[in-house]
């Protein structure tokens, strides 16, 4: 019992590794100014299922804006895009702490548009594969 009981506190007193793994309204992209200068003045990079549409602009919360989208023409039952879109959500939310650890450049933000294009059958291990080997391509190309 004594054992059990000094684990809980030292689970208790021992910091979590990370603890922002929240996919706050700050890091959605929603706004239709900068939705447009995305796709007009934006950089593609695929990995499937997704395409990833990305580009680096002036902010200086040095923040990853995303927006998910599955388009309907791919995903017929709403139901079913509302699934893949927490799916993809969800992977990002947890690969956030590895992208936090790569540099953007001093008052610069990244804004990030995830397109899915397979069917309604995509699993979720394929789509947590590729929304961080997106992100990797996304750095690499921002060091260039």
């Amino acid at each position: 019992m004594m054992d059990t009981l000094f684990s809980y506190f030292e689970i208790l007193n021992h910091p979590p590794l990370y603890t922002d793994r929240k996919f706050r309204k700050s890091e959605r992209l929603h706004l239709k100014n900068d939705i447009d200068s995305l796709f007009r003045e934006g950089t593609v990079t695929k990995k499937y299922p997704l395409i990833a549409k990305f580009n680096v602009v002036e902010d200086s919360e040095n923040l990853i804006r995303l927006l998910i989208s599955v388009p309907k023409r791919r995903v017929r039952k709403a139901s079913d895009r509302n699934r893949l879109k927490r799916s993809i959500k969800e992977s990002y939310r947890l690969l956030k702490p590895e992208f936090t650890g790569m540099e953007l450049p001093d008052n610069k933000g990244l804004h990030v548009a995830l397109i899915l294009t397979a069917d309604s059958s995509t699993e979720n291990q394929k789509i947590k594969e590729s929304v961080g080997t997106v992100f990797k391509d996304i750095f690499e190309q921002i060091k260039k």
